[in-house]
Formats: structure tokens, sequence, C-alpha cells
């Protein structure tokens, strides 16, 4: 009986995990689609720029209308919040307990959380983040500070008992 009620654990344990690793896998190209929108909109506001400066009244009147809105877009948080409730669905109270062991944890250390947690390596982290490797490992460093994690232990276990 005993034995039964072990594997039955072990069962609904591995089926936990392969359903969080298929959100993650969602969740990640979530991000990926929002980043690749974000970086066309970057790409087109330049373009625009570059017309801005042509001498035509009308056209340069339009064309800044234009490059403000999606100045306004890719400045909005608006694809960040998305990504931080679909994470919270599949990680329900992760932000909140990381929270309520340092409360100054920034946007930015909130996101790099949550790659650490989705499973992802330093180098997908700095591809999602379109920040470089190092910025990555200097994030992580400060996080440790921050958690007061001693620098023999790891971050990442740290992150997965949260």
């Amino acid at each position: 009986m005993w034995l039964n009620s072990g594997n039955s654990q072990f069962l609904k344990f591995t089926e936990n995990t392969l359903k969080n690793n298929e959100l993650n896998r969602l969740l990640s190209t979530n991000y990926l689609s929002l980043d690749t929108k974000n970086q066309f909109l970057e790409q087109t506001n330049r373009r625009l720029e570059k017309l801005i400066g042509d001498d035509r009244k009308n056209t340069t009147r339009q064309l800044q209308k234009l490059s403000d809105s999606i100045e306004k877009h890719l400045k909005d948080e608006y694809q960040y919040q998305l990504f931080k409730v679909h994470f919270e669905e599949v990680h329900p109270l992760f932000y909140k307990r990381l929270l309520e062991i340092d409360n100054s944890f920034s946007d930015g250390n909130l996101k790099l959380a949550s790659f650490i947690k989705m499973g992802f390596n330093n180098s997908e982290i700095s591809f999602f983040l379109n920040v470089s490797l190092a910025a990555v490992k200097k994030g992580i460093q400060r996080m440790k500070q921050k958690l007061n994690i001693p620098p023999h232990e790891s971050l990442r276990e740290f992150i997965f008992k949260i």
C-alpha cells in the first residue's frame, strides 16, 4: 500500500513537471514573439526618423506622429505585464515570495528571476533579454547579494525552491 502511494506521488510529480516544462516553453515562445515585434518596431522607427529629416512639412508632421506612437508603444510595459501574468499562472506566488524576501526587486530583477525559474541558461537569458552574457552574469551576482546567498551556493537552486 505504501509503495503504491509513493508510485502515485511520483507519477503526479512527473506529470506536474512535464506540464510546467510545456508551460515554460509556451511562455518563452510568447516572449520571443513580443521581442521580435519590438525589434521590428525599433527598425521601423529608425527608418521613420530618417524620413523626418526631409523638409516636407506635411509629411514630416505625419511621420513625427507615427514615430511618437511607435516610441510610446516601445516604452510601454504592456508586453512585460502580459508576460508577468502568464508567468504567474504557471508559477503562482513566485513573485510574491521573492518580494517577501527582498521587496526592492526591480522589474529587471524579476525578469531575470523568471527566466532562471523557467530553467533557461545564461546564454538563453541573454538572448531573451537582449543583453550581453556579462550583463546576465552580473545580474545574477547582484541578485545573490540582494538575497544574501553565500558565494558557494547556487542562485538557481535557491530560485527553484521558491
